[in-house]
């Protein structure tokens, strides 16, 4: 039995996996990574007003706001390393 073939242009690492290709610029994956916890913390905010515990719905509160922190502090942090 024959290993299957990769597809075209895919190497595989020494660790054997695929090899990825390197981030080209990590203040856009910053920014990225930041988007993407808004919208997580967005998603929390609507699934708190689902819920019908008042406790539960007030932690997923916090949390949401706790993304929202990460995500400002993660483009603040952005936003002084990309003036350097």
């Amino acid at each position: 039995m024959s290993e299957p073939s990769l597809p075209r242009g895919v190497e595989i690492s020494v660790d054997g996996f695929p090899k990825r290709e390197p981030r080209q610029c990590p203040i856009l994956s910053s920014c990225c990574f930041a988007k993407d916890l808004r919208a997580r913390a967005k998603a929390i905010l609507a699934q708190a007003e689902t819920m019908k515990d008042a406790d539960a719905r007030q932690k997923m509160r916090e949390i949401a706001e706790d993304y929202e922190s990460w995500a400002e502090r993660l483009e603040h942090h952005s936003c002084n390393a990309e003036k350097v």
